[in-house]
């Protein structure tokens, strides 16, 4: 990158694993974990979190106000989840 990305204002993912859906305190978990993990996003990747002895991926699908956006005050950061379509069959 030959400037630095802009501030994100919206992050939305699309949770990968069914133990998304068994975190207490998804905002809490995702503003530690993602400012560890990364100071910048791009859309249309995956990022793998650790959650106790496993992993759990998420999907990058939109961000806004760019493609890729720095995280660094993610506590600002407003963000969105698509359903998990695995998740919702199995519901069903």
């Amino acid at each position: 990158l030959k400037e630095p990305p802009v501030k994100a204002t919206k992050i939305c993912l699309k949770p990968l694993n069914e133990e998304f859906y068994e975190i207490e305190d998804i905002k809490t978990y995702l503003e530690t974990w993602l400012k560890k993990m990364a100071i910048t996003l791009c859309e249309n990747t995956i990022i793998n979190l650790p959650y106790f002895e496993d992993v759990i991926s998420v999907y990058v699908a939109k961000l806004e106000p760019a493609t890729i956006v720095s995280i660094y005050e993610i506590e600002e950061v407003e963000i969105d989840f698509l359903p998990m379509d695995e998740y919702k069959k199995k519901a069903e």
